[in-house]
């Protein structure tokens, strides 16, 4: 007789659940790498006014960071550049003022002591590169002291 009694109860409970529940937010991305994830969009000033430096969509872009010690680091995205072509897009950023932007041999931009890329990765102006997947997310950041990666890095995002 309880079980009788206790059924219906069950089958109108059921039906105030009925509602779709949203899934859980995503966790904050944590970590030494707060930046995996993120879209490039860094506001910096060039000519006098704003600009907002974005990835190519639509291809794995090179954001290749010059700080003071940036020859290895724009060689290592010239390389790529010139290995891949048009498959990529290669953007630089440099941090330090010993950079000349005219010596660079792709389209450069100055982000003085790093302050854009500090804002919107949390990292510092030291040299690296910074991959983008095709939509425009940061896939991986290179340590100067591991170039080599990026042949490889570039090889899983674009095949």
């Amino acid at each position: 007789m309880t079980l009788r009694r206790i059924l219906p109860v069950l089958a109108v409970l059921s039906c105030v659940t009925s509602e779709r529940i949203p899934p859980p937010k995503a966790p904050e991305l944590i970590g030494s790498r707060p930046a995996i994830g993120r879209k490039i969009e860094l506001e910096l000033t060039a000519n006098g006014g704003p600009l907002v430096l974005g990835a190519a969509v639509g291809k794995v872009t090179l954001l290749c960071v010059l700080g003071r010690s940036g020859d290895s680091t724009a060689d290592a995205c010239r390389t790529a550049q010139l290995r891949w072509g048009d498959r990529i897009t290669v953007v630089g950023l440099a941090t330090s003022e010993e950079v000349s932007i005219a010596d660079i041999p792709f389209r450069t931009y100055a982000d003085p002591d790093g302050v854009a890329l500090k804002d919107r990765f949390e990292l510092g102006p030291e040299s690296k590169v910074i991959l983008t997947d095709t939509r425009g997310r940061v896939a991986k950041v290179i340590e100067p002291d591991d170039l080599g990666a990026v042949e490889e890095a570039l090889r899983s995002l674009i095949e």
